[in-house]
């Protein structure tokens, strides 16, 4: 019996701090900026629900990238938005 209520008490945290992960509350747009070698891509910053700000940009339309860099990319902004917002 002990155990199931370990169990219990074990998922019910990991369920709990995935409800209150942070969210992207507002995205805007902040500039257009190239590469050293002629890429373009575009700035935009994140407001993430626990205050924080970050960065993130896209590059060819729809490789959505965490800063300026395009190491860290997803498909869609509300993705990146939402990655960078918890990390």
């Amino acid at each position: 019996m002990n155990l199931s209520v370990r169990m219990i008490a074990i998922a019910l945290s990991f369920s709990s701090m995935f409800a209150f992960a942070a969210k992207p509350t507002e995205i805007n747009y902040v500039s257009k900026n190239k590469t050293l070698m002629g890429t373009e891509y575009r700035m935009y910053a994140v407001r993430c629900s626990d205050g924080k700000q970050t960065t993130i940009s896209v590059w060819d339309k729809n490789e959505w990238c965490l800063g300026s860099s395009n190491n860290t990319c997803f498909t869609g902004q509300m993705e990146a938005a939402t990655y960078s917002c918890n990390n």
